[in-house]
């Protein structure tokens, strides 16, 4: 805290304007009135793109630590509007919980397994209601804990329908299940093809997309590739990216470390210019599966900044950020004395004063923040950005056999996970303690998670 002699923050009076019916007692200000403050219809304002992603959680966890507290997480930090979530083992009650835990947070959507919800399959979309509008959503069951249709709005106004699937692993139901599916959209011409399918699909189209490479069940390929193109899809991240291998599911090394892309998201082919940010990535949460994510605008929606930009809490407690703020702020402390003095023998410079010096001061340390944060980077992201470049480096490495790349990437795909694993529960212990030092204290943070 700055000490010093008390500072008027205002000039000596001059003209003031009092607007027609304000209160006697209200506070008056030089010159023209301030302007009133617009008003708010209360109707939340969507992002100018909506980004959609997939993930099979493999089972809900267990009772003391509950996966839908990561998931949600997830969905914070990524800013993920729409989540597909696959291998929920979701049922009715447990629904419930996570609904009682959630309700202002996330809207859920889920399809059960019929035969046995709590142990096996199961499907849901997760929305977040601070990115995307909740309101006016339904689903439509189309294989029940398989697969259903989301039909939302996009950030134009427009009807977005997404299709999530949970494809069956072996060959000859994965191959039904997408004869299935066609057949019920044949049979519903008056349901809207989706604009975008994704999940866990259990197969792959091309061999690139294994690792060791070898083509999957032709019939499986074969009943997608009608579905493909009788809905008009394509599959937006091998269009962005024809050549590179990148995998989302990694079998333990124990079973083989085999890997491959069976997590995909597909699109209209007329809606493909509109997308982008087309990604796969590691999460914190206990999988052997990669999240994939895309964002989704549309030609009419509203272009927006960059936000407000925040300090990175890794440079909070960085000391020479803090020794040049520290003399900024003693070099202030001192020109607000002066000014202060001037003020009081009715000096008042309206283009050098205690309102344009602070604002000098807070400008220049956000700057200095931006600099630094440039320079010093947390460890832990450090190590994931270095093991991410590698696993990309030996995947695409043409001179390099495909027993190499496996041997080697197994070990950074299972480095990779215990960082993301780190970095996540680090997270999770920081908001945890705020919870409890703030959350039941009448508070900014109280009323917001309340």
């Amino acid at each position: 805290m700055l000490n010093g002699p008390a500072i008027n923050p205002r000039p000596p009076p001059q003209t003031q304007v009092r607007t027609a019916g304000s209160h006697p007692h209200a506070r008056v200000y030089p010159g023209s009135a301030p302007p009133c403050r617009r008003h708010t219809t209360g109707k939340k304002n969507t992002k100018a793109s909506i980004k959609v992603g997939a993930l099979n959680m493999k089972g809900r966890g267990k009772p003391e630590d509950d996966k839908w507290f990561h998931i949600w997480q997830v969905m914070r930090e990524q800013k993920t509007g729409v989540l597909i979530i696959t291998e929920t083992h979701l049922d009715d009650e447990y629904k419930y919980n996570v609904d009682s835990l959630f309700k202002r947070a996330m809207r859920i959507e889920f399809t059960p397994d019929p035969e046995a919800p709590t142990a096996r399959a199961g499907l849901a979309f997760a929305l977040n209601r601070n990115t995307v509008e909740t309101d006016n959503v339904s689903t439509t069951e189309i294989i029940p804990g398989r697969a259903m249709i989301l039909k939302m709005k996009n950030v134009d106004g427009s009807n977005l329908s997404i299709l999530g699937v949970y494809a069956p692993n072996r060959p000859y139901q994965n191959a039904a299940f997408w004869r299935d599916i066609k057949a019920w959209y044949v049979a519903h011409r008056d349901v809207d093809r989706p604009n975008l399918l994704g999940g866990d699909l259990n197969f792959v189209e091309d061999a690139l997309d294994r690792l060791p490479s070898h083509p999957d069940s032709k019939a499986s390929v074969d009943a997608f590739d009608e579905l493909k193109t009788y809905l008009g899809l394509m599959d937006g991240w091998r269009e962005t990216y024809p050549t590179t291998r990148a995998y989302t599911f990694m079998q333990a090394p124990s079973q083989g470390g085999s890997q491959s892309r069976i997590d995909r998201i597909y699109i209209k082919r007329d809606l493909f210019e509109d997308s982008f940010e087309w990604e796969m990535q590691a999460v914190g949460i206990e999988t052997d599966h990669r999240m994939v994510t895309m964002r989704l605008t549309t030609e009419d929606a509203p272009t927006i900044g960059h936000g407000r930009w925040v300090w990175p809490a890794h440079i909070i407690r960085d000391k020479t950020l803090a020794k040049i703020i520290h003399e900024d702020g003693l070099t202030l402390q001192n020109e607000l004395s002066e000014i202060a003095q001037k003020e009081i023998n009715g000096q008042w410079n309206p283009r050098h004063n205690a309102q344009t010096l602070w604002a000098d001061f807070t400008s220049k340390m956000c700057a200095d923040a931006r600099k630094r944060a440039k320079i010093v980077v947390p460890q832990i992201v450090e190590e994931i950005a270095e093991t991410k470049n590698k696993i990309d480096l030996i995947e695409n490495d043409e001179d390099l056999s495909e027993e190499d790349i496996l041997l080697s990437c197994v070990v950074l795909q299972e480095k990779l996970t215990k960082l993301e694993q780190k970095r996540h529960r680090d997270t999770r212990l920081t908001a945890q303690v705020r919870n409890r030092m703030e959350g039941e204290v009448i508070n900014r943070y109280w009323t917001g998670t309340n």
